[in-house]
C-alpha cells in the first residue's frame, strides 16, 4: 500500500464530522510506527527482553516516583502519603 493510498484510507474512516487534529495525529501515528518499523529493519531496535530488564532497573531505582493513590515511593518501596 503506497503512501497515497493510506492517507485515502485513513480520510476515508475519519467521521464526517471529525476535526482536522484527528487526521493529524493518525498521520503522526502512522509516520512514527514507520519509523520504528525502519528503525528495526536496520537492526537499530532493541529486543524486549532487554526492554524489560531496563524497565526493571528504572523502577528499582525510581524511589521517588508518584505512586497511585497520590502517594510517593520512598527509599524502602512503601507508599508515603503526601
Amino acid at each position: 500500500m503506497t503512501v497515497k493510498d493510506q492517507l485515502h484510507k485513513i480520510v476515508d474512516e475519519l467521521p464526517e464530522d471529525d476535526a482536522i487534529e484527528a487526521m493529524q495525529y493518525r498521520l503522526y501515528v502512522l509516520q512514527k510506527v514507520r519509523q520504528g518499523l525502519t528503525t528495526v529493519d536496520e537492526g537499530k531496535g532493541v529486543a524486549h527482553a532487554d526492554v524489560l530488564k531496563r524497565m526493571a532497573r528504572a523502577a528499582a531505582g525510581a524511589g521517588d516516583l508518584v505512586a497511585a493513590g497520590g502517594g510517593r515511593l520512598g527509599a524502602d518501596r512503601r507508599v508515603h502519603r503526601a
